[in-house]
């Protein structure tokens, strides 16, 4: 496995989960019991204290509207934007990042990918100074799929939901083991990679990699398009002794974190005893893409077992709560950023 060396950035992340802020939002307006309400009141006070202190920055995915109930959304608005100053995180900009170091990184028979602090570029940055309106649209991508609006995430996360559904009672009536479902996640990236190229070439008759930036193909075949970059070839001097290395890196253990950490966690879900949930979807997508950059998350209780099960806080050097944690831990470790 290659030893990943995390990136402390500055100021540090924190990633609240959606129902992190729905509850801050709750305990403001007094949804919950008093106790309840006065220590997320006191997590939000921290955390809110040390973004002021550019100490932290607690950054956002995909709309805001996700975030927000209808009955308290002025509340959990302005806690969103006070935690998140607006920065929305850039998932295929991250992606793109991560792939083309690692190829690097196969290329040069290497051992260690370091992650560096230009992986997670946002949207909202202080040199665009976009208004508080503009942060409304917001944008998206699902696993480098094409932007969607909020109807369309949604559309997606359920079909993907069922999916993994239907999957696991297959794997499950066929006794099938975390190693086997991970290996075969792994896999899935190469076979649609794999088909995709030949139907191209059986369209085409050749291979074309100029497609419009995360359309449908261009996602699908993301791997070459970052290799070409790399060497410095276009369409025209591609050939198939490309694809053939490529394919080799997709079957090697050079595997970019964000697909890392979504195939271990899809494994886990799916073999597990657990019933998958339209939210899983939304969780594998978000810590995919965030943890290895954050320094604390904050997720529900379910999603932090896992994470621990796979060790996946030693490997990305990630501290990870629960909201059932709300206590003494969590204060201390943010009294020590």
């Amino acid at each position: 496995m290659i030893k990943i060396k995390p990136y402390h950035h500055t100021p540090k992340i924190i990633w609240l989960d959606t129902n992190v802020i729905n509850n801050i939002a709750d305990a403001f307006t007094k949804k919950r019991n008093v106790d309840i309400n006065k220590k997320v009141i006191k997590l939000y006070s921290k955390l809110k204290d040390l973004v002021d202190k550019n100490i932290i920055i607690c950054p956002f995915l995909k709309q805001r509207d996700e975030y927000i109930s209808t009955n308290v959304y002025d509340k959990s608005d302005e806690i969103l934007l006070n935690l998140g100053r607006g920065k929305q995180l850039k998932t295929y900009l991250t992606s793109d990042s991560q792939i083309k170091r690692m190829l690097r990184l196969y290329f040069e028979n290497g051992s260690e990918f370091y992650l560096d602090k230009n992986d997670i570029p946002y949207y909202g940055s202080e040199k665009e100074k976009k208004s508080r309106n503009e942060y409304k649209k917001g944008f998206s991508v699902i696993i480098l799929q094409t932007g969607q609006n909020k109807d369309g995430i949604d559309k997606q996360n359920d079909k993907l939901a069922d999916h993994l559904g239907r999957r696991k009672e297959y794997i499950i009536q066929n006794n099938k083991g975390f190693d086997d479902v991970f290996t075969e996640e792994r896999q899935a990236r190469k076979i649609i990679f794999k088909n995709t190229i030949d139907k191209i070439i059986n369209t085409r008759g050749y291979i074309f990699t100029s497609f419009e930036y995360l359309s449908f193909d261009y996602c699908n075949i993301y791997p070459l398009i970052a290799y070409k970059e790399i060497f410095g070839k276009n369409d025209e001097n591609l050939k198939e002794e490309d694809i053939e290395k490529v394919l080799q890196f997709l079957e090697s253990e050079y595997l970019i974190p964000y697909d890392e950490i979504s195939s271990k966690l899809v494994a886990k879900i799916l073999t597990d005893n657990s019933k998958v949930k339209n939210t899983d979807v939304r969780d594998i997508e978000s810590l995919s893409l965030i943890f290895p950059y954050a320094s604390l998350v904050i997720t529900d209780k379910a999603m932090k077992g896992n994470i621990l099960q796979l060790k996946l806080d030693t490997r990305y050097d990630t501290k990870i709560f629960s909201l059932k944690d709300i206590d003494d831990d969590i204060f201390r470790v943010l009294d020590n950023f």
